[in-house]
């Protein structure tokens, strides 16, 4: 077999095993290909941490976050930051792709679709928190007078606690262009009665977190029947409890894209979107 990857013991220190082979089968030009590792399970916690750091409150907070599952200052972190700039969940899938692709080849050529629009290298997702401030407007009109960037109209995303003040009628006309209205789920001890802004607490269970969102979303599209049903979701606070509660309850209640994901301390969001 030839080596296509290499396990490593460290970050710079080789080991003799390939993590991916491939070999050549049979007499009519077959191959197989074998991942030494679980690569599912290595993409899901390259992105999502540590699953034995579930509800622990490593960076100091008092609720749980998603950095808990990857920092922390007490302990070697899960992630190493030096290599933060390298996307390693999708370098680990691209290489299934690939090699899925180079495979075939000798079969039938297999069509690649790029990720983004016009072969974009990269997109940045704007999104915002509307803490019932309505700053909303300026923002998003500034966002329209400033478009296009990269040969794309600039939209964003607006959060926004359930119940409050941004008028249907007004939002509608951004939403018809492209500009995204969704919940700003709040998981606080008074949010069940609509005091919404209250300091985030940790979710008790599974059941509590479906709870709360069903309540807060068919509260959100009574209000609003001109904005489409949320698809995308930050909760207030950034609040992540547990290792998987909320991306479960938020694809269960149909959002496909997490915005809570963040990759520095306290005053340092690196929020980036994680698909469902």
């Amino acid at each position: 077999a030839t080596a296509v990857a290499t396990l490593y013991s460290t970050g710079d220190a080789a080991l003799p095993n390939p993590a991916v082979s491939l070999c050549e089968v049979g007499s009519k030009g077959g191959e197989a290909a074998a991942f030494a590792y679980d690569l599912a399970r290595s993409v899901v916690q390259t992105r999502q941490g540590n699953p034995a750091w579930s509800r622990q409150h490593r960076d100091g907070q008092l609720v749980g976050r998603s950095d808990d599952q990857l920092l922390g200052p007490a302990q070697p972190a899960w992630m190493d930051r030096s290599k933060i700039a390298i996307p390693q969940a999708d370098q680990q899938q691209r290489l299934l792709a690939n090699l899925i692709e180079r495979m075939m080849l000798p079969i039938m050529p297999l069509p690649r679709f790029w990720y983004l629009p016009d072969g974009a290298k990269a997109m940045l997702v704007m999104t915002g928190d509307d803490h019932d401030s309505g700053g909303v407007f300026g923002r998003w009109r500034s966002y329209m007078a400033r478009s296009p960037s990269g040969g794309m109209p600039i939209t964003a995303t607006s959060y926004i606690f359930p119940g409050k003040s941004l008028p249907d009628r007004v939002l509608a006309p951004y939403v018809n262009r492209g500009f995204e209205v969704a919940l700003h789920v709040d998981v606080t001890s008074k949010a069940i009665f609509g005091d919404y802004n209250d300091p985030p607490v940790d979710w008790g269970s599974y059941a509590q977190l479906d709870a709360i969102y069903g309540h807060q979303l068919a509260i959100f599209d009574e209000q609003y029947p001109s904005v489409p049903s949320p698809r995308t979701n930050r909760t207030h606070g950034v609040v992540w409890s547990d290792f998987d509660s909320q991306p479960q309850v938020e694809f269960k209640h149909g959002i496909r894209m997490d915005a809570n994901y963040r990759t520095g301390r306290r005053g340092r969001r690196g929020i980036t979107g994680r698909l469902g």
